[in-house]
């Protein structure tokens, strides 16, 4: 008789592994062995984020009990793995500087040399140093995951940031530069930084309202007579309108 069955492969080491069956009225030593190998497969809980990012990765089909290390693109070793009994193993790994883009994060054991690698894109992200300030603050803007070694524009709202005609990334795709807030009208914006490349994040800020302290009236003062021709003497009366942004003035002569 013929039967069919399918069923997924268990965690085992690395190597050649015989497949066996047997039924109610067949024993297993009568029915032939079927050779299987097995080879190492590497996993990720993520494919891609940002440079600081934690990565769950895991491993199954290894040499039992080896020891090996994992490398982030051309990064040396950044994180030792040990294989069980079974040939499988887990470890976590924080996304290193590295410029945007795919990178191999690879895998390699003490006897199972090249299991290949697994990719992991790299995308930009930005911080600011205040969430929030006044027109002409200083803010510092860091960034990570942009293209290596590449010129920047800042754009804030719609208004691009001038005097930065040095702002670049380094060798690793991070940077970071000091901007001053644009005059402009209190509110919420949104930062962009944008490489040669085309890479881009962006940052909220709010600019907020301050107040104007008024001015006072230095002539004439608010009550004053002044004597005109003809004997009249009006008096001269100032009334103040205050907003966030500006103190407005109205003079009524009586």
């Amino acid at each position: 008789g013929e039967c069919n069955s399918t069923f997924a492969i268990p965690a085992v080491p690395s190597g050649t592994h015989a497949l066996d069956a047997q039924g109610k009225s067949t024993s297993s030593t009568s029915v032939p062995d079927i050779t299987f190998i097995t080879g190492p497969v590497v996993t990720l809980n993520k494919k891609s984020g940002q440079v600081g990012t934690v990565i769950g990765i895991s491993g199954s089909g290894f040499v039992a009990s080896e020891k090996g290390s994992i490398t982030f693109g051309n990064s040396t070793n950044i994180q030792n793995i040990a294989a069980g009994a079974s040939g499988d193993w887990s470890a976590s790994l924080t996304v290193p500087p590295a410029e945007a883009g795919s990178h191999d994060i690879k895998v390699q054991g003490s006897q199972t040399l090249d299991p290949g690698s697994v990719a992991f894109n790299v995308i930009p992200s930005l911080s600011l140093s205040a969430a929030s300030g006044n027109i002409g603050s200083g803010v510092i803007v860091r960034g990570s995951g942009f293209a290596a070694s590449s010129p920047l524009r800042f754009i804030f709202g719609d208004t691009p940031i001038g005097g930065l005609s040095g702002a670049s990334t380094d060798n690793s795709g991070s940077f970071m530069q000091t901007i001053t807030i644009p005059k402009t009208r209190s509110g919420d914006y949104i930062l962009k930084v944008i490489d040669a490349g085309n890479n881009e994040s962006q940052a909220p800020y709010r600019v907020s309202e301050f107040s104007i302290v008024p001015p006072n009236q230095v002539a004439p003062a608010d009550g004053d007579r002044i004597g005109l021709l003809g004997g009249a003497a009006p008096v001269f009366k100032w009334t103040a309108t205050a907003s966030p942004n500006r103190t407005t003035y109205a003079l009524q002569v009586d």
